[in-house]
């Protein structure tokens, strides 16, 4: 896994030098990353959801559900079964989703870890130099200014 080269002040830096789609771009590339990072904790933290969904679905016997879709007129009065099977079928699949979700941003992580450390770290690093430059260009300018400003007060005694 590629290491991050970048921090919160490059993307600031990047975002005032680029245009708007190509921020985009940038912005999709680091939400992938946050999202690698999250889905590992969303995960971990889904699997009790998914054992209690199972054991529920266990407890709960399947007549409950034929009951409940006998008629069409006692749906009405079997609603919080209704909600309890959608709660039991959410807390079995939900792990699944949060699984692939896991797996998809984790094959994009190190594509775009490097997209970030090309366009964001470099970039920046570079935004950073021309303005170093920038600025001693100036302030060089500045010194020969006041030296010209003072050899004219020198020769004019």
């Amino acid at each position: 896994m590629e290491k991050a080269r970048y921090n919160a002040d490059d993307f600031d830096i990047v975002e005032d030098a680029v245009s708007a789609e190509e921020f985009k771009k940038i912005r999709k590339a680091a939400t992938n990353i946050l999202y690698t990072h999250q889905s590992k904790f969303f995960f971990k933290l889904s699997i009790p959801f998914c054992i209690a969904g199972v054991f529920m679905a266990y407890i709960f016997p399947i007549h409950i559900i034929q009951r409940m879709f006998s008629s069409i007129d006692g749906f009405m009065n079997n609603i919080g079964d209704f909600f309890l099977l959608l709660m039991i079928v959410w807390f079995i699949i939900s792990p699944l989703v949060i699984g692939w979700w896991a797996i998809a941003s984790r094959l994009k992580h190190d594509e775009s870890q490097r997209f970030l450390n090309k366009h964001v770290a470099e970039r920046a690093k570079q935004i950073r130099i021309q303005n170093r430059v920038i600025y001693e260009r100036k302030l060089e300018e500045e010194r020969q200014r006041q030296r010209a400003m003072s050899d004219g007060m020198l020769g004019s005694n």
